[in-house]
């Protein structure tokens, strides 16, 4: 006795008809769906656009804080003319601090105090420098890119609040 199977297989107008069993007729429906509704938004798209958004916020805001700031000490300040340094010495009202400024031209801004005594204005101004020395000008830009890059994260707002610290205790 003899049992023919047969064909587990459809034929070729059987194989076309079931999407399950042809996998590019099954994209082309999806396709076709897609098309209707022409909005495919994917959760990655969202998000792309949330940081986009957010890198934009941050880095307008990172810009008009460090232009105005620029621009305030532009206005106000005075050269110490009789002072010996390497790089420009500057006396202002609008720093709280003595600090380095500039990426390209690097200068040292100091209050009307520190400038007032000798001593404190020689101490201010080798603090500064060592900050030049190190690099420090150039590390806080690079701590803005992280910032720029991961404005979402606060531990990359806390790792840049660190490394700052991290420069002013090194230039002691």
């Amino acid at each position: 006795l003899s049992i023919v199977e047969s064909d587990p297989l459809p034929s070729g107008e059987a194989w076309e008809a079931q999407p399950e069993l042809n996998p590019p007729n099954r994209q082309d429906e999806t396709d076709a769906v897609g098309a209707e509704t022409e909005t495919l938004v994917t959760v990655s798209d969202v998000l792309l656009r949330i940081w986009t958004a957010g890198v934009i916020v941050t880095g307008l805001w990172l810009m008009g804080v460090n232009l105005r700031f620029a621009s305030k000490l532009k206005k106000t300040r005075c050269a110490l003319a009789d002072f010996d340094c390497k790089i420009p010495v500057y006396v202002s009202e609008v720093v709280e601090t003595p600090c380095l400024i500039g990426l390209f031209r690097p200068a040292i801004y100091v209050t009307p105090d520190a400038a007032a005594e000798s001593g404190v204005l020689r101490h201010a101004v080798e603090h500064e420098l060592t900050h030049l020395r190190h690099g420090d000008h150039i590390w806080s830009l690079l701590r803005g890119v992280c910032i720029l890059i991961h404005w979402y994260n606060p531990l990359v707002w806390w790792a840049a609040d660190l490394s700052r610290n991290d420069a002013e205790l090194a230039a002691l």
